[in-house]
């Protein structure tokens, strides 16, 4: 099997665009990077297992005090929208807006192969703006990916949002997604 990879767009929005555009990068936080392998002036695709341990470490400096739910919930949705100022995302979000969000829903997978090399996701219909969507792969954060989902039906154009955490099993999360 071939080894699980973060790609580095996605690893710059966090720490470039997220915790650096936060004022989050302290020298403290940069030092605990280093420890981790992380070097946030050159980013560089990383491992899973360094990329969850730097989502859980993000999280927590982005929102001290807050829980452990919504911290994460608060970072998915800050990480996509600063992915959405890199190119990449300008694409996505560029196509989304034209497709529409239940179809977007759908080409999730494509979306995730530009962001990391192992996540897959399926959608089903339940109504004309309500998507069950499940997803291979959420990094042991199934808080953080509902952030982004809500951040991505929101950079979409969608509106009266709610992203709810229908179940979760071994590494996998299902997501009920509704809009207006």
């Amino acid at each position: 099997m071939a080894e699980k990879i973060v790609f580095r767009t996605t690893v710059e929005a966090l720490l470039q665009r997220t915790l650096r555009a936060k004022g989050r990068l302290t020298p403290a936080a940069v030092e605990k990077l280093k420890t981790m392998g992380i070097d946030p002036e050159t980013p560089r695709d990383v491992p899973k297992a360094t990329w969850q341990a730097l989502l859980w470490f993000a999280a927590e400096t982005l929102t001290p005090g807050a829980t452990q739910e919504q911290q994460l919930r608060t970072l998915g949705g800050e990480l996509l929208r600063a992915w959405n100022e890199t190119l990449p995302g300008k694409v996505l979000f560029t196509t989304l807006r034209v497709i529409g969000i239940r179809r977007g829903l759908h080409r999730m997978s494509a979306n995730f192969r530009s962001s990391n090399s192992y996540t897959t996701s399926t959608a089903k219909d339940l109504g004309p703006n309500d998507v069950e969507v499940w997803i291979s792969d959420v990094n042991g954060a199934p808080s953080y990916i509902q952030g982004l989902m809500h951040a991505a039906v929101e950079l979409a154009g969608g509106k009266g949002i709610t992203v709810d955490i229908a179940s979760t099993e071994g590494d996998s999360a299902t997501y009920r997604i509704r809009w207006q």
